[in-house]
Parts: structure tokens; C-alpha cells; sequence
């Protein structure tokens, strides 16, 4: 049980670094009620409430990047690669999901840990590609580090708000074909995917003529894995029964990986890597998120395609 503290003695140890990773997981976890990955303070963490403008789960990221990058400014000689994306890029491992079961190292996070590439990771796991697009982070650090790889991934926060807002899917009918369950707003909504998507891509070619981009759709969601947070209660909303859900994901994920190889396609030296079906025969660690063994295949991919 973690001490208590004031919200003003946990915001100057968060600034002031006198926290370690471990103490920190006694004080925040992943929002239960989020669509998308968001930490939040646990329940009875603090003595008082927290600043009504105090955004932890931003407090908690550049807790983590500081020192990345502070190891960053060193020149090591390796490929230097810069990754902007989501959870699957980026998750903070501090958490646990149960006794000695801490989240896994992501796509990008198992990259730097491996140690072949100088990474600089800039991923924010709750983050969508529309928010990528509009913080536009990506174009001063390619300016500054000028790397060989420019690794991106995003849309899949972007799908599960809107399946959270109930407005990307269809009720269940049992005569509907699986193919159907998009609703105009869900198509929309893989559509602005599409456009966030071309308009990074056209800003990073253009202005960084020689770096190689890699881009990802996401390997099929596994809805009954865990609580179900980011799929599987959502689905159970629309009245979808468990043994259809699988079936009504897999054309929804295969046209979001449909439409971003699309785009890709449109610029020269951007690379799609296919991810689907890559971690069948491992574990997940909850609905969205893939388990320790399967991101090192994940990640494995990359580097395949960056020697």
C-alpha cells in the first residue's frame, strides 16, 4: 500500500523525479470507463482531490520520456529510428495487470530495449492519429534527429471512441452479413483514418525526402480477453453475442488495414507492414493489446525491414 499523498506532494514528486516506476503504480491505473488507454488516479490515492486542470496521465508520459530523452542526446553510431504512434508503439510498463504481470513492452519500446537502433519513441498510448496530426510532434523531432526510419501507427483509438460512442456499428441482426456492421459514421470514420494518414505521410515525405517510413495496421482485437474495455463490452452493448464478435471485428480491422495500405502506397519510400494474423498463436494481455511474446514478434517484424 503506497503512501498517501497531498495532490501538491505528488505533483512536486513527479517534477522533482523522487518517485520510482513502482512507487507510481501505487497511485495511478488505466481508467476503467476510457475507450482508450488513460491513466487516472486509483481511488483513495490522494489525501485531497487533484487540480481540476492537473492531466496525470500527461504528468505520468513526460514522466517516462525525460529521461529517453536525455539518453537520446548521445551520438551512438546505430540507425537512428523515430516511432510516433499509440499503445502499440508505446505503453507504460509500470503498470501491472495482476501479481507480477506488468504491461508488455510495445512494438517500439522492445526495439529500444533490443538495442540494434538508436530509438527515440515518441508515442503516446492514448493517443488517435488525429491527434498525432494536429500536435504535429513528429515534424520537429524529424527536423532535430534526422533519422534513416520514421516508424508511424494510429486509428485504432480513433475506432474504439467511436465504437464507444455507439456510433461506428450497426445493432446485431442475426441476418446481417458481418460485413455490414459499419454504420455511414463508422466509414466516415476509417475515411478521416485514411486522411490523417495521407496528410502526415505528404508533410514527412516532403519535407524529409530521405527517411524511410514504416507504417501498421493492427492484428485482429481478441474482445473476450480481459474485462473487454476497448471492444468486447461494446459489442455486448449492441447485443452482439460473444461467438459472432470475432467474425464482425475481422472485416472492420481488415478494411482499417485495407485503407491505410492505401495510402501508403500513394508515397514513395513509405513502407505498410502487414501485422495481421502475426500474434495468432500468442497470448493478449487484454483486448487490444498484445501479450510479451507477441510484440516481440511484432517488433521483430520492424526490424526486419529497417537493417
Amino acid at each position: 500500500m503506497s503512501k498517501r499523498l497531498t495532490f501538491e506532494q505528488f505533483r512536486n514528486a513527479i517534477e522533482l523525479r523522487s518517485l520510482s516506476a513502482e512507487e507510481l503504480a501505487g497511485y495511478v491505473e488505466f481508467d476503467p470507463e476510457s475507450a482508450v488507454p488513460r491513466l487516472v488516479f486509483k481511488a483513495d490515492a490522494l489525501l485531497d482531490d487533484a487540480g481540476q486542470d492537473y492531466n496525470v496521465d500527461h504528468a505520468i508520459y513526460s514522466f517516462f520520456q525525460r529521461p529517453r530523452e536525455e539518453r537520446r542526446n548521445k551520438d551512438t553510431g546505430k540507425v537512428s529510428v523515430v516511432a510516433e504512434g499509440d499503445s502499440w508503439f508505446n505503453l507504460p510498463q509500470f503498470i501491472f495487470l495482476g501479481p507480477l504481470q506488468p504491461f508488455p513492452p510495445a512494438i517500439a519500446e522492445r526495439i529500444e530495449r533490443n538495442s540494434r537502433f538508436d530509438m527515440r519513441n515518441i508515442a503516446h498510448w492514448g493517443h488517435t492519429i488525429d491527434e498525432i496530426r494536429k500536435k504535429k510532434k513528429y515534424l520537429t523531432v524529424l527536423k532535430m534527429d534526422e533519422p534513416k526510419y520514421f516508424m508511424l501507427c494510429g486509428g485504432g483509438n480513433d475506432l474504439q471512441i467511436g465504437l464507444a460512442n455507439g456510433k461506428f456499428m450497426q445493432k446485431y441482426n442475426s441476418n446481417r452479413p458481418h460485413s455490414k456492421y459499419l454504420t455511414e459514421n463508422g466509414l466516415a470514420g476509417i475515411d478521416q483514418i485514411s486522411k490523417a494518414y495521407g496528410e502526415i505521410l505528404h508533410e514527412v515525405t516532403t519535407q524529409f525526402p530521405d527517411i524511410s517510413v514504416l507504417c501498421h495496421g493492427y492484428d485482429y482485437p481478441r474482445p473476450h480477453v480481459g474485462q473487454g474495455q476497448y471492444f468486447g463490452r461494446h459489442l455486448r452493448a449492441l447485443g452482439i453475442p460473444d461467438r459472432k464478435m470475432d467474425g464482425i471485428l475481422k472485416p472492420i480491422v481488415n478494411l482499417l488495414n485495407k485503407t491505410i495500405k492505401a495510402e501508403t502506397a500513394k508515397f514513395n519510400k513509405v513502407q505498410f507492414i502487414n501485422l495481421r494474423n502475426s500474434t495468432k498463436k500468442y497470448t493478449w494481455v487484454d483486448d487490444m493489446h498484445p501479450g510479451w511474446d507477441a510484440f516481440r514478434i511484432l517488433a521483430e517484424k520492424f526490424e526486419n525491414e529497417m537493417w
